[in-house]
C-alpha cells in the first residue's frame, strides 16, 4: 500500500529538543474585519434578513390643527440574503509521527489542527473583505458568500469603466464590481467618498480597512499636524503612519489587513456587519485506512450585510 498523499511522516519533522516550545497563535491584527464584525447564528443554507431605510426629511413636514389625517405611505423594507460557505481542511498524519514528542509537547494532530485552524480563520477574512461574488450551492457545486466589497452600490467611488455589483432580488445572489481605470490615491477622493457614504447612507463611516499598499498611501496623505515626537530627553520618534483621520464628518479609524487587496479602501459601519455561522469550527475523525489518522477541520458562515448604504469603498486605487 502506498502512503496517502500528504501525509506527515516523523521523518519529516524535528523533535522537541530542536525547536521552540512556542507555536504563534491566531493573533486579532490578522483578522480585522471579521474581528469587527459582530456575531451571529443561521440554521438555513441561505439565511434572510430585512434592510431597512427611513424616508427623506422633509422641512414642510406640518400638520393643520384641527385636520383629519391620512396614512402616510411607509418605507417597506428590502429582503436580502446570502449564503453560506464551508471552508475546511483535512489533515493527516502518520501513527509513529502521533507517538513521537513534538513541538510543545502535544500531539501532532493536534498540533495541525491549531495550525489548520489559523489558516481557515485567514480565508475567512480574505473573503469576507473582498469584492466576491456569491455562489449557489448545486450539486457538484460549493456554495460561497459574496465578500464585503461586492455588497457595495450605493456609496462606491470607481475609476472610468468601473461598475458595481451588489445584490440582485431577482436571482438572490450577490455580483462582484468591475473594475475600472486605476488612479492614485489623494485627499480628495478619499474625503469625497467619506461625504457621499455620510450624506447618502447617514453612516458613521469609523472604521476604514485597507491592504497595505493603501496604507502606505493613506500615511503619505497631507495634513499631519506633527511629524515628530519626543519619546524622552534623548530619543525622539518620527511619527510615519496615520492611525486615525478626521474628516469634517468625523473620526475614522484606519486599519490594515494582510488579506485585504491592494487596489481600494472601505470605509465602514460597524454596526452593519455581521459574520454568521450555521457550523462552528468542528474536528471531524475520518475513516482509517491504514497506518494514518484522518481529520476534517471545517466551519461554515456567511456575512451579512443589515445596510450598504451606510458603508462606502474607494476603488481602482493605483
Amino acid at each position: 500500500m502506498a502512503v496517502p498523499a500528504n501525509t506527515t511522516q516523523s521523518t519529516a519533522m524535528r523533535v522537541r529538543e530542536d525547536l521552540s516550545r512556542i507555536i504563534e497563535q491566531t493573533s486579532p491584527l490578522d483578522t480585522p474585519f471579521i474581528n469587527m464584525a459582530g456575531k451571529d447564528t443561521t440554521d438555513n443554507r441561505t439565511p434572510e434578513w430585512a434592510t431597512e431605510s427611513v424616508r427623506a426629511s422633509n422641512h414642510d413636514n406640518a400638520a393643520i390643527e384641527g385636520d383629519d389625517v391620512t396614512a402616510d405611505a411607509q418605507t417597506q423594507p428590502a429582503i436580502v440574503k446570502n449564503h453560506v460557505q464551508t471552508f475546511d481542511e483535512t489533515i493527516a498524519v502518520s501513527d509513529i509521527a502521533q507517538m513521537v514528542n513534538t513541538v510543545k509537547g502535544k500531539k501532532e494532530m493536534a498540533r495541525q489542527i491549531a495550525l489548520a485552524g489559523y489558516a481557515l480563520r485567514l480565508d475567512i477574512e480574505k473573503r469576507a473583505c473582498g469584492n466576491y461574488a456569491s455562489v449557489a450551492a448545486a450539486a457538484g457545486t460549493a456554495g460561497k458568500f459574496g465578500g464585503a466589497q461586492a455588497w457595495l452600490t450605493s456609496n462606491a467611488n470607481r475609476g472610468v469603466g468601473g461598475a458595481n455589483g451588489g445584490y440582485s432580488s431577482g436571482t438572490g445572489l450577490i455580483t462582484a464590481a468591475t473594475n475600472g481605470t486605476q488612479r492614485a490615491l489623494s485627499s480628495a477622493l478619499f474625503e469625497a467618498t467619506i461625504q457621499t457614504g455620510w450624506t447618502n447612507g447617514r453612516g458613521t463611516l469609523d472604521w476604514v480597512l485597507t491592504g497595505a499598499t493603501q496604507k502606505v498611501a493613506i500615511s503619505a496623505l497631507t495634513g499631519i499636524v506633527q511629524a515628530t515626537n519626543e519619546v524622552n530627553k534623548d530619543k525622539v520618534a518620527i511619527l510615519a503612519a496615520i492611525d486615525v483621520y478626521k474628516s469634517d464628518f468625523g473620526f475614522h479609524s484606519i486599519v490594515a489587513s494582510r488579506e485585504y487587496d491592494a487596489r481600494s479602501v472601505l470605509f465602514a459601519t460597524k454596526r452593519t456587519w455581521k459574520l454568521t455561522t450555521l457550523e462552528p469550527y468542528n474536528i471531524k475523525k475520518l475513516g482509517k485506512t491504514g497506518h494514518n489518522e484522518k481529520a476534517l477541520l471545517c466551519r461554515t458562515v456567511t456575512l451579512k450585510c443589515l445596510d450598504e448604504k451606510q458603508n462606502a469603498v474607494l476603488a481602482d486605487l493605483t
